[in-house]
Order: structure tokens, then sequence, then C-alpha cells
């Protein structure tokens, strides 16, 4: 019921190797680190 979805633009399959910065920051804000 709380799941969302998050589009990493500009991302293919390993979205880590693409864009790391953008997946850390994600993830941060995803869990209110």
């Amino acid at each position: 019921p709380k799941a969302r979805s998050v589009p990493l633009l500009n991302c293919g399959h390993v979205p880590m190797n693409d864009a790391p910065d953008l997946v850390a920051r994600t993830i941060l804000e995803t869990t209110n680190a």
C-alpha cells in the first residue's frame, strides 16, 4: 500500500552504474536518512 514508483531517467538495467548519485540520493530520500 505504501509502495511508490520512482522513475530513474536515462538509466538502463543497472542504474547504479548509470547514475550512482541519483540512485544514492533516491534511496536516502526514500528512507528519510
